[in-house]
């Protein structure tokens, strides 16, 4: 029977293809006939269906449908682009984030690929960027962002590990996956040429020292504590002194990467 199902599930998914038929539909019809073949009743089957999870999805995708019929999504995704103005280098990355925004509020992997895939590739084309690039980039964003619990992939998973006792992992799922893909598209990023490789460096090398100086990191926890035994401070003067030096770590790590922004690294090659 497990064969069988399998079988069904593969035919549904080849009439979906060649037969332009609705796979969804396909699914509850051969879910039916699989039941009575089993002995199961048609009540029983139909209890499996997750309303719930069916009207949260129909909603968002409506929702987004609507956004996009009428030019609204497309219409935001010009305006973000439109903020690295002559800054090309900075194309991809806004294309990556965008695209995990926009996936992460509603509409998904597959939809977001669909309104961002035709606009980055315009660009690749315009602006004499990298196409592999660009469509790797969008894809990888919107594959992240599609694990957002407003999304269908986020919102699925979700509802499964619900299922097996597993709850509460909404958030952890989400940045563990932007996480993931993060790293890939960065390394996708520095390979095709989407920035100089001494730039990248001097940018993460730069502020990365400068995060230091906070007492959450290694060489700001040693200070605290050198300073802590020599001063004999009490608690109070050591809250002041952790305030102090998270705050001139959190200034000149913004201070930077403003700097990294606007082209700093770039303009001193």
């Amino acid at each position: 029977m497990a064969l069988l199902s399998l079988l069904f599930l593969l035919l549904a998914i080849f009439l979906g293809f060649v037969r332009k038929m609705n796979t969804g539909l396909l699914c509850i019809a051969f879910a039916l006939v699989l039941g009575r073949m089993s002995g199961v009743s048609d009540a029983v089957i139909m209890k499996g269906f997750n309303s719930s999870l069916f009207i949260m999805l129909l909603g968002v995708t409506y929702l987004f449908s609507m956004a996009q019929i009428n030019g609204s999504l497309d219409l935001l995704a010009q305006k973000v682009i439109a903020l690295a103005g002559s800054r090309v280098y900075l194309i991809p990355v806004i294309i990556y984030v965008f695209s995990i925004v926009l996936a992460a509020l509603g509409p998904g992997s597959v939809p977001t690929m669909a309104i961002m895939m035709v606009f980055s590739m315009s660009l690749a084309a315009e602006m004499k960027i990298s196409p592999v690039l660009l469509s790797t980039l969008t894809v990888l964003g919107s594959c992240a962002g599609g694990l957002s619990p407003l999304a269908a992939t986020g919102i699925i998973g979700a509802n499964l590990c619900a299922e097996f006792g597993l709850t509460g992992i909404e958030n952890d799922f989400l940045l563990n996956g932007v996480f993931s893909f993060t790293v890939y598209a960065v390394l996708v990023y520095v390979w095709l040429g989407g920035v100089n490789e001494l730039e990248l460096a001097s940018s993460i090398t730069t502020i990365s020292h400068v995060a230091a100086i906070s007492p959450l990191s290694t060489g700001g926890a040693l200070a605290l504590a050198a300073y802590a035994s020599a001063a004999n401070a009490n608690q109070k003067q050591q809250q002041n002194l952790f305030m102090k030096m998270f705050g001139v770590s959190a200034l000149g790590v913004s201070v930077l990467c403003v700097f990294s922004y606007f082209g700093m690294f770039h303009w001193l090659l």
